[in-house]
């Protein structure tokens, strides 16, 4: 799924899941479960790789401790613990796909061309012993890691900034003008 539709639209979906698809995911996964493993008991190496895949499942199943233990810290890192969580049968099988990404790790020099034609270069300054570009497969922008007293984290400042984006326009949606704000039904006074 993920290598289908690109991580940073997967990340979007999966965070701001709706009764819908959370209904169609669960009468797909309808089959008797077994005992689920927990979904955060992964571990990962420490690597910008490894840091990424901890973000991206604590982001999932909305683990905030493990999410703030992968992210550096940022005011509005827990944005990206709303919304429903999926079944487990569908964070097992994220949790697969995610344990098996193949990311590319970006040198100095390497260009990404970003949505809209815009290119970006990496710049060594972007790239030594405590900085890593990253990107995950299918995903349009590169994801930044820092090595923070010896453990790498995600600088989750853009996935952060793309579900403020993502919330501001489904809110500016849901109130357009000559839209009442207001849904309970009127009534008409009697004259």
């Amino acid at each position: 799924m993920i290598k289908k539709i690109g991580l940073g639209v997967c990340l979007l979906f999966v965070s701001s899941i709706t009764a819908g698809p959370l209904d169609r995911a669960r009468a797909q996964d309808a089959k008797p479960e077994k005992k689920a493993k927990k979904a955060d008991d992964t571990a990962f190496p420490n690597t910008p790789q490894g840091a990424f895949q901890t973000f991206f499942l604590a982001m999932i199943t909305q683990h905030h401790d493990k999410l703030h233990e992968a992210a550096l810290p940022d005011k509005d890192l827990d944005v990206l613990l709303e919304g429903e969580k999926p079944p487990a049968r569908v964070v097992d099988r994220l949790k697969a796909e995610i344990t098996d990404m193949k990311f590319r790790v970006l040198k100095p020099g390497d260009v990404v061309e970003l949505p809209g034609g815009k290119k970006l270069t990496i710049k060594p300054s972007e790239v030594d012993e405590t900085h890593a570009v990253i990107m995950a497969p299918g995903d349009p922008v590169p994801t930044r890691c820092v090595k923070v007293e010896s453990k790498w984290k995600i600088d989750a400042s853009v996935i952060i900034a793309a579900r403020l984006a993502a919330n501001e326009a489904k809110r500016a949606q849901n109130n357009r003008p000559g839209d009442d704000p207001d849904p309970k039904p009127k009534t008409r006074r009697p004259r």
